[in-house]
């Protein structure tokens, strides 16, 4: 009878962890943001008062194909799974360490089940959203131009990153104002009839979750700019010669 009084007190006046049926659950839950090739660590926390159990994690992508993940696992598209046990007074934690995350695993969804004796007696879950980086065909876009020109420049997205981000633009790292010679498109600038003050550096910035991708334009002046302000002054010169020999 003692030993009866003393299991429930003890059963009883220990704190249990809260969650799924009251014994059990996976922390953090609902959306998990993560960057790629990141890392993450989730946990599977119940309490003792359901003895011999033994927490499984499982991975099921956005395709509804499932992983049982087992411990120090490289997964096949390279991200690394780790699993700690650690006790405590009161409860049992499986922490699951997810390292080099890949995109694949965007909308995934990651669930600890307790299994015991075989059967699964609580699961709890929550859902991975994986966050990479604009990826352009090319960074860079450098041309000599002349005043007058008009032209135009596009940037190729060849994954258009998560989440899907619109750039913003700088000019000599200001904000661009457009204008009636510079102005903004969809996938880049339009340029007509440039003057001097036109040239210099461009930058579309495209921020998202993950970080920045950069796509950077250089307009330099060619030969024909400083060709033709000697020119210019050649002909003034010529003009005040002429005035002082008549």
């Amino acid at each position: 009878m003692v030993c009866l009084l003393f299991c429930w007190c003890i059963f009883h006046l220990i704190p249990h962890s809260q969650g799924t049926a009251g014994v059990f659950t996976v922390q953090p839950t609902g959306t998990v943001g993560v960057a790629e090739e990141e890392s993450y660590v989730f946990e599977c926390i119940f309490s003792f008062s359901i003895m011999n159990a033994e927490g499984n994690w499982t991975l099921t992508d956005s395709n509804s194909t499932k992983v049982v993940i087992s411990n120090d696992t490289t997964l096949p598209d390279g991200t690394v799974a780790n699993i700690t046990l650690t006790n405590t007074v009161s409860t049992t934690i499986y922490n699951l360490s997810l390292s080099n995350i890949q995109r694949k695993w965007n909308g995934s969804s990651i669930m600890c089940s307790l299994d015991e004796g075989g059967f699964i007696v609580s699961s709890s879950s929550a859902t991975i959203l994986v966050y990479w980086l604009v990826e352009l065909a090319s960074r860079t876009y450098d041309k000599s131009v002349t005043v007058g020109d008009s032209f135009s420049v596009t940037f190729d997205i060849t994954d258009p990153g998560n989440p899907e981000v619109a750039p913003t633009w700088t000019y000599n790292g200001t904000s661009l104002v457009e204008n009636s010679r510079v102005t903004i498109t969809a996938d880049g600038l339009q340029f007509s009839n440039i003057e001097k003050e036109d040239i210099g550096t461009y930058v579309a910035t495209f921020s998202n979750s993950a970080g920045d991708t950069t796509f950077t334009v250089t307009l330099s002046p060619n030969s024909g700019l400083p060709i033709q302000a000697t020119l210019t002054m050649i002909a003034m010169f010529l003009a005040v010669a002429m005035v002082i020999l008549a």
